[in-house]
C-alpha cells in the first residue's frame, strides 16, 4: 500500500515521516509532491508527461510537479522514472510498482508500506480519496505552535497565519 499524508507546514510530520521510516515494514522518503500533481489522477495524462505542473497554488510551492531533486532518493533519474512511468497503465499498477521498487531500493520488504509525504498532497485529497483505496493522514499541530515555528523560519506574518 502506498500513503498520501498531508499537512500544513511545520506540523510535525517530518518527525512522523522519519518515524514511519525507521521501521523494517515502512518507508517514506524526501518530498516527492507525488499525489499532489493533479494529472496523476488521469493516469493516461500522467504517463505522458509525468513532470506536469499542476494548478494547484499553496504558499510555498504555486504548480506543484514531482520533485525532480527528490527522484535519487526513491532510486530513479528523470530518465528513469518517465521509463517507469510509462511501463503502467494505470494508477492502481503505477502506485503499486512505485511502492515495490522502493521498498526494494530501500533493502525493506517489499511487502511494506510506504507513505509519501508532501504538506501540497491536502490540495488534492478529493482525487486522491476518489482514485485510490488507500488512506489519507492529515496531520494537523496546534496553529499557535505551527505560527510560531514558520515566523522563526523566516516567514512573514501574514503568510503563517
Amino acid at each position: 500500500m502506498l500513503i498520501a499524508l498531508g499537512n500544513s507546514p511545520s506540523s510535525g510530520s517530518s518527525l512522523f515521516a522519519d518515524l514511519l521510516d525507521s521501521c523494517s515494514l515502512t518507508a517514506c522518503g524526501p518530498e516527492l509532491s507525488l499525489f499532489a500533481v493533479e494529472s496523476l489522477y488521469d493516469y493516461e495524462k500522467f504517463s505522458h508527461n509525468p513532470f506536469r505542473s499542476s494548478r494547484c497554488s499553496n504558499i510555498y510551492l504555486n504548480r506543484p510537479t514531482i520533485r525532480k531533486p527528490a527522484l535519487a532518493a526513491y532510486g530513479f533519474t528523470e530518465n528513469s522514472f518517465r521509463v517507469f512511468v510509462s511501463q503502467f497503465n494505470s494508477l492502481t499498477g503505477f502506485l503499486d510498482g512505485i511502492r515495490k521498487h522502493y521498498l526494494l531500493f530501500r533493502n525493506k520488504d517489499e511487502h511494506g508500506i510506504v507513505f509519501e509525504k508532501t504538506p501540497q498532497n491536502s490540495n488534492t485529497l478529493d482525487q486522491y480519496l476518489a482514485n485510490t483505496d488507500s488512506p489519507f493522514i492529515h496531520i494537523v499541530r496546534n496553529p499557535a505552535y505551527m505560527y510560531a515555528s514558520l515566523l522563526r523560519r523566516g516567514v512573514s506574518p501574514g503568510v503563517a497565519l
